[in-house]
């Protein structure tokens, strides 16, 4: 037979998590994936910041999301002090992504959380995949090109909104 403290400790490993449970779960990486990448790009930055070129906003707004409900996410803008200034806004706009995203001949699918990138007229989407706990993100610009948001597929996506790719 057993003893209480084992019974209880029996039932415990057999939980199974909650719908509620796993989807505060989820909108709880995805926050703090957003928190990772918000520190990422102003990283990339750094020296731009340091050179008195660029400066950051960094701000929350509130998204709702039909099955998550209202919550604060942070957000960040990129003010770019050149000649031409600019402001690039980085606005998370939800975890949940349906469908596919067409980026020129490539279709993207399985996405769980957007942000734009917005700066006058032009918007970068950037695209969250999860596999095995490991988080990447994806760039794909108005034009239709994908990039790994890696280093440099930030700078292309930046130079783009700034229109220095040209």
């Amino acid at each position: 037979m057993l003893k209480m403290e084992q019974l209880l400790k029996r039932l415990s490993s057999e939980r199974v998590e909650t719908v509620g449970e796993a989807l505060d779960r989820k909108k709880d990486e995805w926050v703090d994936d957003l928190r990772s990448l918000l520190a990422q790009l102003r990283a990339w930055l750094a020296d731009g910041e340091a050179a008195g070129t660029v400066s950051f906003r960094e701000h929350e707004i509130e998204l709702a999301e039909e099955d998550l409900g209202p919550y604060i996410v942070p957000a960040l803008e990129i003010q770019v002090r050149t000649r031409h200034p600019a402001s690039v806004h980085i606005l998370p706009r939800g975890m949940r992504v349906l469908g596919v995203v067409v980026a020129g001949p490539t279709r993207l699918v399985g996405a769980c959380g957007r942000v734009d990138m917005m700066c006058g007229p032009s918007r970068v989407i950037l695209l969250r995949f999860r596999s095995e706990g490991a988080t990447s993100w994806k760039a794909v610009l108005d034009d239709g090109r994908t990039e790994i948001l890696d280093k440099d597929g930030f700078a292309t996506a930046l130079s783009y909104l700034l229109a220095l790719d040209e």
